[in-house]
């Protein structure tokens, strides 16, 4: 890989911070003490123990199973000189100004941070690169590892007797079964119904919180429940919008199922919306999850909504080489249930739009749907 090109500065914050809610209506108030970047003198970066730097890095390269990484002292060195073009540092003035062997290797620590972080980002980078370039459109077909399984099991402890006999009595019954099927629910196990799921059933514990049964594939959560709802009930009440449109909905299986690399993660959103007509497929994903410990905007789940623009293009072009006439749209939504007002200290916003913005919705906007799905229905 190469280490010439032009990365944002990687972020590393030592600072002490305490933090306190006074109100609602206050946000949040942070005081924090140094917070303007600092830079380490050249003449302090000189006198650290860089073969043991290098070997530290070598460590974390093999952790990290980065085979195909090369990097040598001098290498590392220069990374660190340039300053804040390779780092944003945040941290009591002391720390870059060491005068004794403690405070050197304090310094020494500081600086493999930004080296690990460093490298990180440019090897991710880079493979982010290399996935664009090597993405392609392919048929879902039942070979996809979304559709790995061919049943769900439900385990429970042979103790718990009432859930036994109710599942039993499923397997027996087929006219409990079958309203199972149709979203209701024997107390124990529920099936999220949506006719434009690909596959059903999709189970839910009834009990989320429950350790006396398990579901395998994993059975959705509250909020990937309440999603697939909202989706049928937007459905339902708004068939003439689907009259030319052809809909289909997948629950994406973690590791299995469509991922995406952003920066330094591999996303897997929750759910994969199709809406086809002729000419054209707008492929929607969308994840429900809370978001009371994001990182505000910056967020890389919340990045894809950017980052999948780029892949858009590139599969265009793709297309377009290939001799295909139908047109692909791709969009990320973050559907965050947890309300706007629990998380607006670490969002530094209340307003809406600058969230929609982002492609982040709310599951309290009861408008929340129509706008995941403008970008298709709208054309």
């Amino acid at each position: 890989m190469r280490f010439d090109e032009q990365i944002n500065p990687v972020e590393i914050d030592l600072v002490p911070r305490i933090e306190r809610i006074e109100s609602q209506v206050q946000e949040g108030i942070s005081a924090q003490s140094g917070s303007i970047p600092l830079v380490i003198d050249h003449k302090y970066i000189e006198s650290l123990d860089w073969s043991h730097i290098y070997f530290t890095l070598l460590e974390f390269k093999t952790q990290k199973e980065w085979s195909n990484l090369i990097f040598s002292k001098e290498v590392l060195r220069e990374i660190v000189m340039k300053d804040s073009g390779a780092y944003t540092l945040r941290c009591p003035h002391e720390y870059t100004h060491p005068r004794t062997f403690e405070e050197f290797q304090r310094l020494e620590g500081i600086v493999i941070s930004i080296l690990k972080k460093y490298l990180q980002k440019s090897y991710h980078r880079c493979k982010n690169r290399w996935t664009k370039e090597n993405m392609d459109v392919m048929e879902l077909n039942e070979s996809h590892g979304d559709f790995e399984f061919k049943t769900f099991r439900v385990t429970v402890n042979q103790k718990e007797t009432d859930i036994v006999e109710a599942i039993n009595s499923l397997k027996k019954d087929g006219e409990k079964l079958e309203k199972l099927y149709h979203g209701e629910t024997n107390g124990f196990v529920e099936n999220v119904y949506f006719d434009k799921h690909i596959y059903q059933p999709l189970l839910a514990k009834h009990d989320e919180d429950s350790v006396k049964y398990g579901i395998s594939p994993v059975g959705l959560n509250a909020g990937e429940k309440q999603f697939m709802r909202d989706l049928k009930d937007y459905v339902d009440n708004n068939g003439s919008k689907f009259t030319d449109r052809k809909m289909f909905v997948l629950r994406n299986r973690p590791k299995k199922g469509i991922g995406f690399f952003v920066e330094t993660v591999n996303f897997y959103p929750d759910f994969v919306i199709w809406i086809k007509t002729n000419d054209k497929q707008h492929i929607i994903f969308a994840d429900p999850k809370g978001l009371v410990h994001a990182e505000g905007f910056k967020d890389e789940k919340i990045q894809l909504h950017r980052h999948i623009k780029d892949i858009e293009k590139h599969l265009a072009k793709k297309l377009l080489d290939k001799g295909e006439k139908q047109e692909i749209s791709l969009d990320s939504f973050i559907i965050s249930v947890t309300p706007k007002k629990d998380i607006r200290s670490t969002f530094k916003s209340n307003e809406l739009s600058t969230y929609e913005e982002r492609n982040v919705l709310f599951r309290e906007d009861k408008e929340c749907i129509r706008k995941l799905l403008r970008c298709a229905l709208d054309d």
